[in-house]
């Protein structure tokens, strides 16, 4: 049930000092604002509380109430005896009109623009011929203030593998377009040899400019660079991302990748005596290291990982001699780092043999 009472200049007593009564609900239907409070007011728009037209609240039980309006001016309340039940959508939606509010937000659109939402477009493409031992030349500093993500790729030609070649590579991201203010570094390790990699990444908040460098690559040898670079603008922010297109190179190496890496098997029909030789592109953290061949002669083989940055033999496993089936497994932790994976045939002929590398 509910009472609608007119509000004059003098104001009206709904509940006086000390008289009990239960919770209810206020409801302004008029078009002036009444103000409300618990005790007699001698200035309402001063002194009480304000209640829009529109708007609506609950008045706690046996509280006082008294209902004023400005000088001037006449209104309404309603009293609703059902506390819990007066918000009601199309009051809001007809006071959030009133006020303004649809207005407001078209204006600042009109001022600001709405955000687009584009696909991935082309930033950069810098092409450049990087000179033995030398490191490549610093990108300029791009502008990435209407973009939320990026993607970097690289390219190297020239650099043929067994690869000892990597690069460290840095995003620098900067609050300023002239490179001075650099509030952020994203690092990435990655083997300089034929092949394309790339990384996804959200652009910092704060960040207006992005600036890449990089390391010469650790064994002296001429290479073709390209860094290409896309952004584009999302209404969510993007997950981050890594992979490539050729299966023989190392991938970016920096953070956990969304579904790209984790898994790594080499396959060899007839392994040569000697040392075979992969480049995983691996993932930071615990891995199960598994090699398997169907047998082995002559002298023990073995299977091993190294980091390619320092040159570290980090994981090492060990096949005896055995005429019929052998297999090996370790659990390892892969560093941040790219990595290569040797298997060195100790005995005499060709032999199968299949290695594994997967999450722990």
């Amino acid at each position: 049930m509910a009472d609608t009472l007119p509000v004059g200049a003098a104001g009206i007593t709904v509940w006086e000092l000390g008289r009990p009564h239960e919770a209810a609900g206020l409801y302004n239907p008029g078009t002036t604002t009444v103000y409300l409070d618990d005790n007699p007011m001698q200035d309402p728009a001063a002194d009480g509380t304000p209640l829009n037209p529109g708007a609506n609240c609950i008045w706690t039980e046996d509280r006082a109430l008294y209902v004023g309006v400005a000088v001037g001016t006449t209104g309404r309340i309603q009293v609703r005896g059902n506390a819990d039940g007066i918000f009601d959508p199309a009051q809001i939606s007809t006071q959030l009109i009133a006020q303004g509010l649809p207005a407001l937000i078209a204006a600042q659109i009109s001022i600001q623009g709405a955000p687009p939402i584009d696909q991935p477009g082309l930033l950069l493409s810098d092409v450049q011929v990087v000179a033995s031992g030398v490191a490549p030349a610093n990108t300029a500093v791009l502008d990435v203030t209407r973009y939320t993500m990026v993607e970097v790729w690289a390219t190297e030609t020239g650099i043929a593998a067994p690869n000892t070649n990597w690069r460290h590579l840095v995003l620098n991201w900067y609050s300023d377009l002239t490179g001075v203010d650099r509030i952020h570094g994203q690092h990435y390790y990655y083997g300089a040899f034929d092949g394309t990699q790339g990384i996804k990444v959200p652009v910092p908040g704060g960040a207006k400019g992005l600036q890449i460098t990089s390391t010469a690559a650790v064994t002296v040898q001429q290479a073709t660079l390209t860094y290409r670079v896309y952004a584009a603008m999302r209404a969510t922010s993007p997950s981050s991302w890594n992979g490539n297109d050729n299966a023989r190179v190392s991938g970016f190496v920096g953070l956990q990748s969304d579904g790209f890496a984790g898994i790594f098997n080499m396959s060899r029909v007839a392994a040569p005596i000697g040392t075979t030789t992969d480049y995983p592109r691996p993932y930071e953290g615990e891995a199960l290291f598994s090699v398997n061949a169907p047998g082995v002669a002559g002298a023990a083989t073995q299977a091993l990982l190294y980091d390619l940055v320092d040159g570290t033999n980090f994981a090492k496993l060990v096949l005896p001699v055995s005429a019929g089936g052998i297999s090996a497994m370790s659990k390892i932790i892969i560093p941040r780092r790219p990595i290569r994976c040797d298997v060195v045939q100790g005995g005499a002929g060709s032999w199968a043999v299949s290695l594994a590398m997967t999450p722990w």
